[in-house]
């Protein structure tokens, strides 16, 4: 019973009420009064194959982290989980303060600037697994769109990491001064690939729809844009 209680302390996350969310799958199973650990150890055995030398793994040498075997605490799950329903939702930061929302959520509470500041973390980090990302050399591909008096453009990376391709959005940002010119589009460009610590002289081919304004902004960046573009704009014809 002690090893099984380990398991479960390795395992699981005691929500609450008798219900366990499993710390591998997120699945959630509930633990009947009386019964021990039997639901619990029942799921890893029939859903997790290996669990035991995980855990056996674990065991040799405490001083690892948890986090080297895929395992986040309950406080770090519970801010991402936070983080999710804000931006999946769409959702001011302020919801997390509200009263309301609290009571209604298993999570532990957050207050909006600590959420906030969780987000610039996370920022950070991830734009620097995309810069590594992006390598030396690189694509750009970007397109744009209106709504009301705003232009905005989607610029993507592209790029391929070991040997698969990778498309990582690089900013969704809207054209300053309502200009939707070649410089505007360039300046966007150069100031967004400064973010990832780029110039555009390591950006190796340009993708875009053939309108007149990316095709100046081909021109404007020199010979070895304007034949990638020449290649790129090929690609919807022999795709048809």
């Amino acid at each position: 019973m002690a090893i099984s209680k380990k398991l479960y302390a390795f395992f699981f996350e005691d929500i609450s009420h008798g219900i366990f969310r499993c710390k591998i799958c997120g699945n959630e199973r509930k633990q009947l009064t009386g019964t021990g650990y039997m639901n619990l150890i029942a799921h890893l055995k029939g859903k997790h194959e290996g669990y035991q030398d995980q855990f056996d793994a674990f065991q040799v040498n405490r001083s690892q982290p948890l986090h080297d075997f895929g395992f986040v605490s309950e406080k770090a799950n519970h801010r991402f989980q936070w983080m999710r329903w804000i931006i999946e939702r769409n959702m001011p930061l302020c919801e997390v303060d509200d009263k309301l929302t609290r009571a209604m959520s298993r999570l532990q509470p957050i207050s909006s600037k600590t959420l906030k500041h969780c987000m610039e973390k996370v920022a950070i980090k991830v734009g620097s697994a995309v810069e590594e990302e992006m390598g030396s050399t690189f694509g750009v591909m970007f397109d744009g769109w209106s709504n009301a008096s705003v232009h905005y453009v989607a610029v993507y990376a592209v790029c391929e990491v070991e040997g698969v391709l990778r498309l990582p959005l690089l900013c969704l940002s809207p054209l300053e001064g309502g200009s939707q010119s070649a410089d505007a589009h360039l300046q966007l460009i150069t100031n967004i690939l400064g973010v990832y610590n780029k110039t555009k002289e390591v950006v190796d081919f340009l993708i875009s729809d053939n309108c007149s304004t990316d095709q100046s902004m081909t021109t404007k960046m020199g010979s070895r844009w304007s034949a990638a573009r020449a290649i790129a704009l090929t690609l919807p014809l022999a795709s048809s």
